[in-house]
């Protein structure tokens, strides 16, 4: 039972945003992400937003919440 709930809490932690380092976006990212028109200037963005905190960046939410729409739909045909 312990060693149980040790491997979901990890499975938890594993699948949380924070534990993963980069954008799922990012291979191949769309014209509004910061990485598609990489600057000087917004360096510093693309690497908040595009890999160390990029569950926080407003465009990977609009995304990511379109994707679990289609996963929803497909899933009820």
């Amino acid at each position: 039972m312990l060693f149980t709930n040790s491997m979901t809490k990890q499975a938890n932690i594993q699948n949380h945003p924070a534990t993963q380092h980069m954008c799922e976006f990012l291979s191949h990212p769309f014209d509004d992400c910061y990485c598609s028109r990489l600057s000087g200037l917004n360096i510093p963005y693309v690497v908040n937003y595009c890999m160390e905190r990029y569950w926080e960046c407003s465009l990977y939410k609009k995304l990511a919440k379109q994707k679990e729409r289609l996963i929803s739909a497909s899933s009820c045909f």
